[in-house]
């Protein structure tokens, strides 16, 4: 009885009704008390309540996952983590489109920055033969192809160029802002002489 009233905590050793209990001696009046508990324990008594420590046993205590050696850059990051990393978008890139527009023929060149060609597309490898090369038609054709080339690249934002006195001039300009492709300047780089090389013969019938 002794033992059992050192193994309970203090505020219940202390309560009178336990020590009515424990000075009595009667044993079947603490086993029905423990039987029956109270509000915070519920039926299962004081006794049980109380938490069970055994005796210690060697270990080293739970394993410690072994960090990922280096800095820590976003690409690491696991998968269950909300931070998934920056998300990674397209590089846009800015070229120039030389248009040449003859009488026979309309050569779209597509170049970037440093003026590496990446692209070209003319009315002749469209399709179109003979007088069907220089139709406006023809023209668009290119020049749809052309930016459809040059969004599949990533280019955002081109220049263009225009050299020539063909009529396929205008609809390839026309064609290539239908097509989704942005333009920031139009420039005419038809060249003009002043008073330089004689013109040829006329043609005498």
């Amino acid at each position: 009885m002794a033992s059992f009233g050192r193994a309970l905590p203090t505020w219940l050793r202390n309560s009178p009704m336990l020590a009515s209990i424990l000075s009595t001696g009667r044993s079947e009046l603490l086993v029905d008390f423990q039987s029956a508990g109270c509000c915070s324990c519920g039926p299962k008594g004081f006794a049980t309540a109380l938490p069970q420590r055994g005796p210690p046993t060697p270990g080293k205590g739970p394993a410690i996952p072994a960090k990922i050696p280096g800095p820590r850059t976003p690409g690491l990051q696991p998968s269950g983590s909300r931070y998934q990393g920056p998300v990674l978008r397209r590089q846009e890139l800015y070229g120039t489109v030389f248009i040449q527009s003859t009488s026979n023929n309309t050569i779209l060149t597509l170049t970037d920055r440093q003026g590496n060609p990446k692209a070209t597309v003319s009315c002749g490898s469209m399709g179109f033969k003979n007088a069907r090369k220089s139709s406006t038609y023809a023209a668009e054709a290119a020049a749809t192809q052309l930016a459809q080339k040059a969004v599949s690249i990533g280019f955002a934002k081109v220049k263009l160029k225009v050299k020539g006195i063909g009529y396929g001039k205008q609809a390839a300009v026309r064609a290539l802002g239908k097509a989704g492709l942005r333009m920031s300047s139009i420039e005419d780089v038809t060249p003009f002489p002043h008073n330089g090389c004689r013109a040829p013969k006329k043609r005498v019938v």
